[in-house]
């Protein structure tokens, strides 16, 4: 005779199967929620005072290395001199008053007062500029920062007499033709527009008169906005 239905030697009934499917869903559920109790006991163990940063076997985890804050001269300056919130030092430990950071700013870049003119003149205008030696600029301006936004310009400074508007010392940067033609491809290349920025010292302004922050009073700013003229795009038909 045939086997019954759901004997030994015969196929599983379709209830069989059933409860069978049941039992594993419900093993499952009992796995979870045993999974979850454990998790809940780690986290106990933990608030009980064991060290998160050990594992089972007592090794540490690999911390990441300190990271530590690099400011530039003219961020450096400003915050000492525009806001009053970063004391300085020498290396001896002393503390160093404004005169003496300034001309300690002077001795390490020449041209320090102008950049300075430029980079105070930004920062309070709630610009954050940063250095642009990437892209053969000073500063590149950002509307809020680095972290949350691309620079908007890229920002050459140029020292000029007030007199005749032309660049201050042979040592100063040569913005020849050519060379503004490659800045400007440069910070379009980049989706950036390039930003002359003329700083007009006085004829009778001597080296001397550098040594101090009152330079400052004297020195003036102007501001070319550079943009490339494409002949094709502004040819006008007749």
């Amino acid at each position: 005779a045939a086997p019954a239905a759901g004997g030994a030697g015969g196929v599983p009934s379709e209830g069989k199967r059933t409860a069978t499917a049941g039992a594993d869903r419900r093993g499952k559920r009992k796995s979870a929620v045993e999974d979850l109790e454990e998790d809940d006991e780690d986290e106990a163990g933990n608030a009980g005072g064991e060290d998160p940063t050990k594992t089972g076997n007592s090794t540490p985890i690999t911390a990441y290395p300190p990271e530590y804050l690099t400011l530039g001269l003219e961020e450096a300056f400003f915050l000492c001199y525009g806001l009053g919130c970063l004391d300085v030092v020498d290396p001896r430990g002393r503390p160093m008053d404004i005169d003496t950071l300034w001309r300690a700013c002077i001795k390490a870049e020449p041209n320090f007062a102008s950049t300075y003119v430029v980079y105070h003149h930004y920062r309070s205008r709630g610009w954050v500029p940063r250095s642009g030696i990437k892209f053969g600029v000073e500063f590149m301006v950002y509307r809020k920062g680095p972290v949350s936004h691309h620079a908007s310009y890229s920002v050459c400074v140029v020292t000029t007499n007030a007199d005749t508007l032309q660049p201050w010392s042979s040592d100063n940067r040569a913005l020849s033709w050519p060379a503004l033609v490659c800045l400007n491809r440069l910070s379009a290349q980049v989706a950036k527009e390039l930003v002359v920025c003329h700083v007009l010292r006085p004829a009778d302004m001597a080296d001397a008169e550098l040594q101090s922050p009152d330079c400052l009073k004297r020195l003036r700013l102007q501001q070319v906005l550079m943009r490339r003229w494409v002949a094709e795009r502004n040819r006008q038909t007749a």
